[in-house]
């Protein structure tokens, strides 16, 4: 081993620190399958490794017992210290008998870098590099934590058996379901803000990598270095036929094909009751941000893809009684405009007395918001709601009614309430998106 190692390079601490500087002190993992033999020296089993809660459970041996980790997860950075606690806490994560769907969902992005993920698995899976975790094999990666930005990240390794079956390890259309004879990872790619960012990666490769003509200079140098089988990316090779066939699975979810649009409404003009106005719409996977702008100035980034399905979006937007045309454009991971959209929203002047944020119904949250108006400059959506004494001013006695109504049975806020409705006592108040006054 020791001769190996002269030859080649085994991530450990020089490879972690050239590309995580800074960050090169946590947990590496090297992932392998298990080996057990017989007294005779021949070979009993090898068990491919999976990221489960344990990868294999035995009998009387609780889930996180280190020993049932140790051999399918190899330290090779900070040994001594033994600290497997954090992988198996990412296994936990991951097998679907140890988390919910919906906390997998809102944790994942937390606790793993998905982008590094997919494009580890972008490359991987469409070389046909199919001795590793994600394909075929448990093995031949590392899962390497980030200490500062309290992520995992996956490294890699052993990438020699590639470019054999162009149709190897098919994606299907997005609208079905994607499988994976690893759960773990099946459970990940199927995630809907994970799909969509996948296959929006898998767009951005056959746009440029994936095409011959990129390749060529690449190739060339090959070539001359004396390596052979440079053919598999030349025109009509496996990298060509591979580029055609993601095209064909991802047509039905890329520009032009699926346009920016907003779904709300049903094309036509969005009419709401309240300042906080809810919209959802779809976009081509290449769009990985959308702005918004109304009446000319960029509202926040409220923006947030769907967790119900990968074409979608959704968004939450204060907007001033009256009508206005809201205009989103929907940029990729360049920076570059895929596509826009526009729809006009008319929002009435109704309101509940009391319901500082917006959120439809009086609670402590909205006492909160309203002190937060008058002495941290937060924002309020409506500052005829926020005067919850309906005296044409705000104050602190605002808070201090809703806190009365909602815990001393105290009097309820004057109408509009607790229905949403007009001002039946006309001030200078308005409902709009406002900042406080910043009280020192």
């Amino acid at each position: 081993v020791d001769a190996l190692r002269e030859h080649v390079e085994v991530p450990g601490h020089e490879y972690i620190a050239r590309w995580f500087p800074g960050d090169d002190e946590g947990p590496l993992h090297e992932m392998d399958n298990r080996y057990t033999f017989l007294d005779t020296g021949a070979l009993a089993t090898s068990q491919d490794a999976r990221l489960l809660h344990p990868p294999y459970a035995r009998r009387g041996i609780p889930a996180d017992d280190p020993e049932l980790y140790r051999w399918h997860f190899r330290a090779r950075q900070n040994e001594g210290a033994d600290e497997l606690g954090p992988l198996i806490d990412l296994a936990r994560l991951f097998d679907p008998s140890r988390t919910t769907d919906e906390d997998f969902g809102r944790e994942v992005w937390e606790r793993v870098d998905v982008e590094q993920f997919l494009r580890v698995w972008a490359v991987r899976l469409n070389t046909d590099d199919w001795d590793s975790w994600g394909a075929r094999r448990g093995k031949n990666c590392y899962f390497y934590f980030l200490p500062h930005r309290r992520r995992w990240v996956l490294i890699p390794w052993d990438m020699e058996l590639t470019y054999g079956n162009a149709d190897a390890f098919a994606i299907p259309p997005i609208g079905e379901r994607y499988i994976n004879q690893f759960i773990e990872v099946e459970r990940f790619l199927n995630q809907p803000r994970v799909r969509r960012r996948f296959y929006g990666i898998l767009a951005e490769m056959i746009e440029r990598p994936l095409r011959p003509e990129f390749l060529a200079p690449y190739l060339e140098q090959l070539r001359l270095a004396g390596v052979e089988r440079t053919d598999v990316g030349l025109p009509g090779g496996f990298i060509d036929r591979r580029r055609a066939h993601i095209a064909e699975r991802i047509e039905s979810a890329v520009f032009p094909n699926v346009r920016l649009e907003v779904l709300t409404g049903g094309g036509g003009t969005i009419r709401a009751d309240s300042p906080l106005v809810r919209i959802e719409g779809r976009a081509p996977v290449e769009i990985t941000h959308i702005g918004i702008v109304a009446g000319g100035e960029s509202l926040p980034d409220t923006v947030r893809f769907s967790d119900r399905d990968p074409l979608l979006w959704e968004c939450e937007a204060h907007l001033p009684a009256g009508r206005r045309r809201i205009e989103f454009a929907g940029f990729d991971g360049r920076g570059r405009l895929v596509d826009s959209t526009g729809v006009d929203v008319e929002v009435s002047a109704a309101f509940v007395r009391g319901d500082a944020d917006g959120s439809g119904r009086v609670s402590i949250a909205d006492a909160v918001r309203i002190l937060l108006h008058l002495f941290a400059e937060a924002s309020l959506p409506c500052l005829d709601a926020a005067d919850a004494g309906d005296d044409g001013r705000l104050s602190m006695e605002d808070a201090l009614l809703v806190l009365r109504y909602l815990f001393l049975a105290g009097e309820p806020p004057p109408p509009p309430f607790p229905l949403a409705g007009q001002d039946p006592t006309p001030d200078d108040l308005r409902c709009g998106l406002a900042r406080g006054p910043a009280v020192r």
